[in-house]
């Protein structure tokens, strides 16, 4: 309706963080049940993230971060300050790092095949070769808040409108918030999903 269009700005191409599962646990992220919601904070530097982390008064806050700071530092970072962190909007640039960049680890398939410890420990960890040395893990984290991939930061553009700080106060509302759904069933690990999903379905009613 027409007051929902006043209200809401829908994000187009976008791209979520999913909930993925090894034999051992779970990584990567998920919203809640109904999504989250936080108010809009840019972080175009490190310095910015301590409004997110600690000095902003109206968390939670939804980060959107320059694609130049997504790496495990600032990851980490937000992820130990899940209270106060309601999601991540991760805005793409035309061009990659020109470091590189491996969300993978730096031993890929690390204690599988000949790289595990009961292979032997000639290879065992990439004993003699580090075949990813760019990798930094994030993909083996577990978020407790959702993560997307923004194509479009012009998307948030009622940031500088309502929720920019002048002289290191709060803004006053009404402020800009976001809202991000990407919500998914699966937990704990593997094994675990595999056999609730059995009894689900041995339990089914099928006309």
């Amino acid at each position: 309706n027409s007051v929902e269009q006043k209200i809401y700005v829908m994000l187009n191409n976008t791209a979520p963080c999913v909930r993925l599962l090894n034999a051992t646990h779970q990584i990567g992220c998920q919203s809640s049940i109904s999504g989250d919601t936080g108010v809009i904070h840019v972080v175009d530097a490190k310095s910015d993230l301590n409004w997110v982390l600690t000095d902003g008064p109206n968390p939670p806050y939804m980060v959107v971060l320059d694609a130049s700071l997504f790496n495990r530092e600032i990851m980490m970072m937000m992820k130990g300050a899940a209270l106060r962190v309601a999601g991540l909007a991760v805005v793409t640039s035309k061009t990659g790092p020109s470091e590189g960049f491996s969300p993978h680890t730096k031993c890929p398939n690390e204690g599988t095949g000949v790289y595990s410890q009961s292979y032997g420990p000639t290879f065992a960890n990439c004993n003699n070769t580090v075949w990813n040395p760019l990798g930094n893990g994030l993909s083996y984290e577990e978020f407790q808040f959702p993560i997307f991939m923004l194509k479009d930061d012009n998307e948030t553009a009622c940031f500088q409108e309502h929720n920019v700080a002048v002289n290191g106060t709060s803004p006053s509302f009404p402020l800009c918030a976001m809202q991000l759904y990407s919500h998914m069933y699966a937990v704990t690990n593997t094994v675990t999903c595999m056999r609730r999903n059995d009894i689900q379905t041995s339990f089914s009613i099928n006309p």
